[in-house]
């Protein structure tokens, strides 16, 4: 009987721990929530490329022209490179992995996309699980039909398409930077 009642109130005291160290480690998921101002940074480094994706008055291209036209948009890495300097108080946007006649499209490029820093992430010293950035990464696959840009698409999130970011870069970011699904950024 005694060792019924001491399991009884072990297994709170266990859970609660466990609940608390895992808290204090700043775990989280991919999927959970980002803090609106990251969001919007995020947001607003995708959408720059998109705009060029976008922009009717390009007129004809190449894969190569496109690349560069993305050049003005996002920072193009090679990864033999070192990873570029990542702002701390806007989004960034980084070209890689350069797929000429990719999948469906005539050409792909991943594209690794990263906020700023927190203005309010805590103080060094404090137990906080929210990140100080948030990045996600996926692939973009373009159309061509002759030398015009006939659209774009954004691969799957998930299954054999879904990308793992650059640990070159990811480290880039620090400690304090948690990986966001892609689609959490949509709309």
């Amino acid at each position: 009987m005694m060792n019924a009642v001491r399991l009884i109130v072990r297994t709170p005291v266990a859970l609660v721990a466990l609940v608390g160290v895992a808290w204090m480690s700043g775990c989280s998921r991919a999927s959970d929530s980002v803090e609106p101002a990251l969001w919007r940074q995020v947001d607003a480094a995708g959408n720059d490329v998109y705009a060029v994706l976008a922009d009717p008055s390009a007129g004809t291209t190449t894969p190569e022209e496109l690349l560069d036209r993305l050049s003005a948009a996002a920072v193009r890495w090679d990864a033999g490179e070192a990873p570029p300097t990542f702002s701390e108080s806007e989004g960034t946007a980084v070209i890689y992995n350069e797929h000429p006649r990719a999948g469906r499209g005539d050409n792909a490029f991943d594209l690794f996309v990263t906020s700023g820093i927190d203005e309010h992430f805590s103080i060094p010293g404090w137990l906080d699980s929210r990140p100080a950035r948030v990045y996600t990464c996926y692939r973009i696959e373009v159309s061509l039909e002759g030398s015009i840009l006939f659209g774009h698409r954004r691969t799957h999130d998930y299954g054999d398409d879904q990308l793992v970011c650059p640990s070159e870069l990811v480290r880039a970011l620090g400690e304090s930077a948690q990986f966001r699904e892609p689609w959490l950024f949509d709309g």
